[in-house]
């Protein structure tokens, strides 16, 4: 058990259990790690950027820049210029939030005095409405950014959360932090450094690489099997609509995790009246040009991947039945299942 104050001073720290022995309780041994280095961050959204007066005209002006190509390369393209302007914005208005806080504090706190001490002045009044303003806005802003940060809902009754936001921040923090690693040989890796280069080579030989010797899929042996028709593929797909697509991503909340570009389902829920149209028409050009198989159930539009297995409950029990004719399960894993993949 540990408390906050030992988090705050030691945070990069962890604990590794040893076999009892001759003792009635696990040894541990409490490895505390130097400061660590960290890398270039990835882009997130946040969606404090929602509350900058200019917020809507800078998204549109990047996303109204032409870019040529197919619909999925337009929106790829669109949300990368977003992403630059955002950058930008959050370096020039939200550069140091707690700073900025802090000093829009003082600076009300100031005109604050110096209006009680001249209650009829009205240019003070006048500076101390602006300056309350401005002091919302960051603490606002700062507020969620503690929040996103902390992924947890905030809390309806008590304070501003302001305490327990910045605690939940660190033990995410301390979650997320891996120091040290047992490797595919059977070896730990001690230097938090190596870690990733461990995952790294882990999952190259979990998935393979590419291979000069593999063997070339034969369409005449797939042409021999059942085919998906064009009036199948249209049966499946003819329903989707952009009515579809926006109640799909008003059902995501805001704060869980994005996508692998950053943005999550804020940002589109925000913006809707300026994106919609193009992140409709390249989630629908998807849904109707990609074939997809009666046996692929999580793309089936109303079926659920939770469907198969249930089917292979109801296979597995079908075995027990003595007039059954032979018969095989087969398992596979996620090699098996991705290795010929690239």
């Amino acid at each position: 058990m540990i408390n906050h104050a030992w988090n705050t001073q030691f945070p990069n720290t962890e604990v590794c259990f040893k076999n009892e022995g001759y003792f009635d309780h696990c040894p541990g041994i409490i490895f505390v790690y130097p400061h660590l280095a960290v890398g270039k961050k990835p882009f997130k959204f946040f969606p404090m950027w929602q509350d900058a007066p200019q917020y809507k005209d800078i998204v549109q002006q990047a996303w109204n820049m032409t870019v040529h190509g197919t619909p999925m390369y337009q929106v790829v393209q669109k949300l990368k210029n977003v992403k630059i302007a955002l950058k930008k914005l959050n370096k020039e208005g939200f550069g140091d939030i707690e700073a900025m806080e802090a000093k829009t504090a003082h600076a009300l706190q100031v005109l604050q005095d110096e209006l009680h001490l001249n209650p009829a002045d009205i240019e003070v009044a006048n500076k101390e409405k602006q300056a309350q303003q401005e002091y919302l806005v960051a603490h606002k802003a700062m507020l969620s950014f503690l929040a996103h940060k902390a992924k947890s809902m905030w809390l309806k009754e008590g304070d501003e959360n302001t305490a327990m936001f910045h605690r939940s921040i660190r033990k995410r923090q301390i979650q997320n932090t891996i120091l040290s690693i047992k490797d595919m040989h059977g070896n730990w890796t001690t230097d938090p450094g190596q870690v990733p280069a461990v995952f790294q080579e882990y999952y190259e030989w979990l998935l393979g690489t590419k291979g000069n010797d593999r063997t070339s899929v034969k369409q005449v042996v797939v042409k021999k099997g059942p085919l998906v028709s064009a009036d199948m593929a249209i049966m499946f797909s003819h329903s989707f609509s952009k009515e579809d697509i926006k109640v799909a991503i008003w059902d995501i909340d805001g704060g869980k995790a994005p996508g692998p570009d950053g943005f999550g389902s804020s940002f589109f829920k925000g913006v809707w009246s300026e994106v919609g149209d193009g992140v409709c028409k390249v989630v629908l050009d998807f849904l109707n040009t990609e074939v997809i198989s009666q046996n692929q159930g999580a793309f089936v539009h109303s079926r659920f991947i939770a469907h198969n297995t249930m089917v292979r409950q109801d296979l597995v029990k079908g075995y027990e039945r003595k007039i059954n004719s032979a018969g095989c399960l087969i398992k596979l894993d996620l090699q098996k299942a991705y290795d010929s993949v690239e």
